[in-house]
């Protein structure tokens, strides 16, 4: 049987942390194991991952940045498939049951399932595709998977919080770009295993339920014309390149750099906007 990892990224949310892994107990697919990735919590996440010592691995992420988060979990991961959810998700018994079998050509890259809302009723997510400008469209009548195309200006998005992706294909791309430090980090690998030939599956049931808490984060809140490029390059904890790859080859293949969207604030001045060059 396919082997699992479910990673959850965590930072200041401990009591929705402790749903999240108590809910995880009840999958029917059962070869899976949790890795939580705890970012610089303040609050008592780390007396609710001693509840769970033995059962679950802890990570530490020394930033409040998402994607650092993921990769380390990802370099954590033994699994051969990585599935990620929120902190303040819970899955139905059936999450892995329903998604996995999707991965089951090696073409697909990922997957992800629905996603309902706080009250259980409503649909946050269904099928979404976006551009290479990170705006997103939506359908709730038939998938985007046949926008896996390379190149292709739309493709393809797994919303993070119900997302599985083959681990060797993370690494092939060489993981999370750790410049998009909590908004577009999913967006951004979406386009990136479509432009490295893999196909993105949207499947129709596999559902996730999300209360959206809100962000505890520096950049939270910040408007799109508030978002403009930075053009650091942070390797904090970057995937090593996968064997055959030019070491300078970051695995890169979006837009150029100034032209991508990532999550930076500016100082707007009164009545004015913020630039995007």
């Amino acid at each position: 049987m396919t082997r699992v990892s479910i990673v959850i990224c965590t930072y200041n949310r401990a009591e929705s942390l402790r749903e999240t892994i108590r809910c995880l107990r009840y999958q029917r697919y059962d070869q899976f194991e949790v890795i939580v990735v705890n970012g610089p919590s303040t609050d008592h996440t780390a007396e609710v991952l001693g509840e769970f010592d033995g059962l679950i691995r802890a990570e530490v992420c020394p930033l409040p940045n998402l994607s650092v988060s993921r990769n380390i979990g990802i370099r954590a991961a033994a699994g051969d498939i990585v599935a990620f959810i929120d902190d303040d998700a819970l899955p139905e018994f059936e999450w892995l049951q329903q998604a996995l079998p999707a991965l089951a050509d090696e073409t697909v890259g990922g997957v992800g399932g629905i996603v309902f809302d706080h009250s259980g009723m409503a649909l946050q997510y269904r099928y979404s595709a976006a551009n290479r400008f990170g705006e997103t469209t939506s359908s709730v009548e038939r998938p985007y998977d046949d926008f896996s195309v390379p190149g292709s200006f739309l493709f393809p998005y797994l919303q993070g919080t119900n997302a599985l992706f083959r681990r060797s294909a993370l690494e092939e791309i060489g993981g999370f770009d750790e410049v998009y430090d909590y908004y577009l980090d999913e967006t951004d690998v979406c386009c990136r295993l479509v432009d490295a030939g893999y196909v993105l599956r949207q499947l129709h049931h596999a559902p996730v339920h999300h209360k959206f808490l809100p962000i505890e984060h520096p950049h939270a809140g910040a408007r799109r014309d508030e978002l403009v490029p930075d053009h650091q390059e942070p390797d904090v904890l970057r995937l090593p390149p996968r064997a055959g790859r030019a070491a300078g080859d970051r695995g890169h293949r979006t837009l150029p750099r100034q032209h991508r969207p990532v999550v930076r604030r500016r100082e707007v001045p009164p009545g004015g906007r913020a630039t995007t060059g």
